[in-house]
């Protein structure tokens, strides 16, 4: 959860956590991905790359868990990025949808800064339903 400029660099890490495809909620959970045109988006004229993750849940060997973590990134061609959450449910009070174990942050090409909206927050949840993140470069 801190730069390296040794590790990979340039991460968007939009909900980096031990997830798995959710088929007892919907039998098609993955990761999907899309080009939108100019004006396709209705919330985002601009063109720009949506990768969504769709029903997916926290991974574990020790029981079947009904979460449901439905999030997205879009990538617009002039750099901006954005992070959406909506539905983060979590089938136990371990609050894995609210980011309890997760990493969220993006970090510069050299790995010498990141901007961290998440990391590992147990007490404080880090990320809320239906909730986003816009970046704007500079």
């Amino acid at each position: 959860s801190t730069p390296s400029t040794t590790d990979s660099n340039l991460v968007l890490a939009v909900f980096a956590d031990d997830l798995n495809g959710n088929t007892l909620v919907a039998p098609n959970s993955r990761p999907y991905v899309k080009r939108v045109a100019m004006g396709e988006d209705p919330f985002a004229s601009a063109p720009h790359w949506i990768v969504q993750w769709h029903h997916s849940t926290y991974y574990t060997t020790s029981a079947v868990l009904r979460d449901d973590y439905n999030f997205q990134v879009k990538l617009f061609d002039d750099g901006t990025i954005e992070y959406h959450y909506d539905t983060m449910l979590s089938s136990t009070s371990s609050q894995y949808g609210c980011g309890a174990s997760a990493i969220t942050w993006l970090e510069n090409a050299t790995g010498t800064q990141a901007l961290t909206i998440n990391a590992l927050s147990t007490n404080n949840p880090g990320i809320s339903p239906r909730s986003a993140f816009r970046f704007v470069p500079r």
